[in-house]
């Protein structure tokens, strides 16, 4: 929230608002954490309202407005293990790295860590 004057009148407030970065976000990780076994709803709040993720956004970082791109390609993984449907993991992975390359490097890493994470035997 900060203070703006108009054309020198009256001080008006001007409320900020996350955007759709933010709320996409917070779609495709209560995606990914209802598929790996958790609440989705706790999931998707804490991603969506991240401190890091509005400051970045206020702030006019571009490449925090990926961030949904690294969620969506880890719930697309995560499925794929179960429904052998990579293409789709494959395309988020594409999109995350061709929006911010150092996202498509940590999306590559983590799909390595969730999958050898799912294979282990329960």
């Amino acid at each position: 929230m900060r203070l703006s004057l108009n054309n020198g009148s009256r001080p008006r407030w001007k409320f900020s608002r996350p955007g759709w970065p933010a709320i996409l976000a917070g779609f495709a990780t209560q995606g990914l954490a209802r598929e790996l076994g958790s609440p989705g709803w706790i999931a998707g709040a804490a991603a969506m309202t991240s401190p890091f993720l509005l400051c970045e956004l206020q702030n006019g970082i571009s490449e925090v407005c990926a961030t949904q791109w690294l969620a969506f390609s880890l719930w697309s993984a995560a499925r794929a293990q179960d429904t052998r449907g990579w293409a789709l993991a494959g395309l988020f992975m594409g999109i995350c790295g061709v929006v911010t390359f150092y996202y498509g490097l940590a999306a590559a890493a983590l799909v390595v860590v969730l999958a050898a994470w799912r294979r282990q035997p329960r």
